[in-house]
């Protein structure tokens, strides 16, 4: 890791080529039964960040992971903040959990019952997208319509808290 940040005194810009990566192979469970989280055989990270991708080849997990720095980057760009130089180790910061918490119950429920994951950490930005791994949310958005009459389609990114916050308006009790 030192040495891509050495490496990136020798430029400004720097592209995903310039950042410490690492991919590991990990056990794929045959008895995995969750339809909304697909396992991957090969993660790939760059080092020191939060950001990581999987593929079922190494190839597959380097090519989503630089997808995902991409985006990351562009993000970045767009609200001013600078890119990072390689290297750097990035600190944790975790998101407002202010509307997520005001309605527990509901946010149990679908990731319970609808998502089935058990024991997952989830913000005020956290996103359907994100239990999905790059498939589709149809089919949770169908689960959400069917279970609680409402249609949560439209929301942006599958975004959580404004989800269950719809929930929680047409049952009366925001």
């Amino acid at each position: 890791m030192r040495w891509k940040r050495w490496l990136s005194y020798r430029k400004s810009e720097w592209e995903f080529g310039d950042y410490p990566v690492a991919v590991r192979a990990q056990k794929v469970d045959p008895g995995w039964t969750n339809p909304h989280l697909k396992q991957h055989r090969y993660i790939a990270r760059v080092e020191g960040w939060f950001l990581d991708a999987g593929g079922d080849t190494r190839c597959e997990a380097l090519s989503a992971l630089k997808e995902a720095f991409e985006r990351r980057k562009q993000h970045m760009a767009e609200n001013g903040e600078p890119m990072l130089r390689p290297g750097t180790v990035v600190p944790l910061e975790f998101a407002s959990t202010e509307r997520i918490d005001a309605h527990g119950d509901i946010v149990n429920e679908i990731l319970e019952e609808i998502l089935e994951v058990r024991g997952a950490w989830v913000s005020d930005e956290t996103c359907l997208g994100e239990f999905t791994l790059g498939e589709s949310t149809d089919e949770i958005f169908a689960q959400i319509r069917r279970r609680y009459g409402v249609d949560v389609s439209d929301v942006p990114c599958g975004n959580l808290a404004e989800i269950v916050e719809r929930i929680a308006a047409m049952r009366g009790s925001v």
